[in-house]
């Protein structure tokens, strides 16, 4: 039913308003709102993506879990998809997404409803980490990503930067491949 939608539903919608809009300012003006629109949706989405950019290095950097950043990003990019489709109504679509205000209710839905389902689909991808181990608060099990703390175990494998090579593991030669005909020459 969504690809229904999707590839026959909303072209037409698009193609009626364009007709619409066409028939009420001209085909000359309807093609240059289009191309103005979508040029002024570019110039949007690389600013609004790039502050998005540096406020998740910034949580990162702080050891946080950039989920609104990563939220914002997500529609950022859907919002910029939209914007290069031609039409109005996708254009209209768009720009909602990519204004801060007007994102702001959008992000609570995406957080709420759609990130929720995947959490209960998929509770490992949900946490993000695939090799972190999870601490459990002095409260119980965790209920959200945020309510845990969550690092990095070393790895012993890696040797260190100031390891001397007396320090450093043995290296174990790997066998000889059977099927190498070098070897047996």
């Amino acid at each position: 039913m969504l690809l229904f939608v999707a590839f026959i539903v909303i072209p037409l919608a698009e193609l009626y308003v364009i007709i619409q809009v066409g028939e009420q300012i001209g085909l000359p003006l309807t093609i240059v709102a289009l191309i103005a629109v979508s040029v002024i949706g570019t110039v949007l989405v690389k600013r609004e993506g790039t502050a998005t950019y540096f406020r998740a290095r910034e949580v990162l950097a702080k050891g946080g879990i950039p989920n609104k950043e990563l939220t914002d990003g997500f529609l950022i990019l859907l919002g910029g998809a939209l914007l290069l489709t031609p039409g109005f109504l996708t254009d209209i679509t768009g720009l909602i997404l990519i204004f801060p205000p007007t994102r702001a209710p959008l992000k609570r839905f995406f957080r709420t409803i759609v990130f929720g389902k995947l959490a209960k689909r998929y509770p490992m991808v949900a946490g993000g980490m695939y090799s972190a181990k999870v601490v459990k608060e002095k409260r119980g099990t965790p209920r959200r990503a945020e309510d845990a703390r969550v690092w990095r175990e070393p790895d012993d494998t890696k040797p260190s930067r100031d390891s001397s090579p007396a320090q450093l593991p043995p290296r174990q030669a790997a066998p000889p491949d059977e099927g190498d005909s070098r070897d047996r020459v």
